[in-house]
């Protein structure tokens, strides 16, 4: 059986891996749980922000009788965000540069999140 590493572990994996700018384990409700994220960051205001970003996505499928999603992508001309859920009260935020590679980046952030959720 492959040996799972800590939260702490994995993501600064996952953020040098991927030359992220930031990695963090957020709770639904918007509290940073662990992360790596750029010193100038208000920690509290990304963790909430991005609890919204993946409620929101939830109530607007809900609203449409759809499945809750699975992730949430956001692109901009200078980074792309990736939120996926670890748990029933987590969520994996990852947010890359402009050289990441979308669909390489999904990818990545969901095995990721699937490691985190087997712990």
């Amino acid at each position: 059986m492959l040996a799972i590493p800590e939260p702490s572990e994995l993501l600064r994996d996952l953020k040098t891996r991927l030359s992220a700018g930031a990695v963090a384990l957020v709770s639904r409700d918007g509290e940073v749980v662990q992360g790596e994220l750029p010193r100038e960051a208000f920690a509290e205001t990304f963790a909430i922000m991005c609890a919204t970003v993946f409620a929101a996505a939830g109530a607007a499928h809900l609203e449409l009788g759809r499945a809750a999603p699975v992730r949430v992508v956001v692109g901009a001309r200078d980074a792309t965000t990736v939120i996926v859920p670890t748990g029933p009260a987590r969520l994996l935020v990852v947010v890359a540069g402009p050289a990441a590679d979308p669909a390489r980046l999904v990818g990545d952030v969901e095995r990721a999140a699937d490691r985190l959720r087997a712990r």
